[in-house]
């Protein structure tokens, strides 16, 4: 009977060191927050011992004034000091304002019970409280119609048109006003370019430009002067007499070969160009 007695004490006696204490703390992140700013608050319960030794039958239920939960994490955590098994069990809340002024956390009761009896106990924290800013003011759109744009893009587009205008005109300054003789070589050099050796089409056009060189040099319409007189107009007009006679005989020649039936020898059309090209280059 002794025997058993002794065997009971030796293993009541070193559970009976578990129940010596379990010590509760609180903490803040910080005391005073911008109300668009979060806070942490924790509860650590710690105790000498491995974690069995203490059972948490339900959640906590802490009361909080002008915040609220956001996050919530609970963790337990052994370690070897001294020799001595230390636990720790951590709550950890992040915390969001809900008003301005002074956020309160109130005493928070954690229950717990030794593993060995059974019998409830309380842990009571004490109460906090966390300073809150008020709410930074909301930037102020502004829905008034931007005019000022409007007025710039205006400017922008004046400017551009002026600048178009400017430069048409500027352009068309510098642009060469061609005599009658340099027009005329102008002319002849497209006529044989799209004529080819197509005579009748080359004098058709040779007709026309001599035409528009007699009007432009000397002001007289060859379409209502009688050929016959043809030559006696241009030298009182101011032609050279040689210059009339020429100039007479191209014509006839054109309008002769305008309708003639027969086709034209090869490079006539080349040979009678450089002919006239050659002569005016001369004048």
């Amino acid at each position: 009977m002794k025997t058993i007695i002794v065997f009971l004490i030796l293993i009541i006696v070193p559970s009976i060191s578990y129940t010596e204490g379990i010590e509760i703390s609180q903490s803040l992140s910080q005391t005073e927050i911008a109300f668009e700013d979060s806070v942490t608050f924790e509860i650590q319960l710690q105790w000498e011992g491995p974690q069995s030794i203490y059972l948490f039958p339900r959640p906590l239920s802490p009361y909080i004034d002008r915040m609220k939960v956001r996050g919530f994490s609970s963790k337990i955590s052994s370690n070897m000091i001294d020799g001595k098994e230390i636990t720790q069990k951590r709550y950890t809340y992040t915390l969001i304002p809900t008003s301005a002024g002074l956020g309160l956390i109130d005493s928070v009761s954690v229950p717990y019970r030794y593993y060995l009896d059974s019998i409830p106990a309380i842990l009571i924290s004490e109460p906090m409280s966390v300073t809150i800013a008020y709410p930074r003011p909301k930037e102020k759109k502004d829905d008034s119609f931007p005019y000022w744009m409007v007025i710039v893009g205006l400017i922008v587009l004046g400017g551009g048109i002026g600048s178009y205008f400017m430069f048409i005109k500027k352009s068309k300054s510098k642009e060469i006003i061609l005599n009658p003789k340099d027009k005329f070589l102008e002319d002849l050099t497209e006529l044989k370019n799209s004529s080819g050796n197509d005579l009748k089409q080359f004098q058709t056009g040779l007709y026309k430009i001599l035409t528009n060189y007699i009007i432009a040099e000397y002001n007289i319409d060859v379409s209502v002067v009688d050929m016959n007189e043809f030559i006696s107009k241009m030298t009182d007009a101011g032609m050279i007499l040689a210059h009339a006679e020429q100039m007479k005989k191209w014509l006839e020649q054109a309008e002769k070969d305008k309708y003639s039936p027969m086709s034209a020898a090869p490079g006539e059309t080349i040979r009678l160009e450089s002919a006239v090209r050659s002569y005016f280059e001369k004048m």
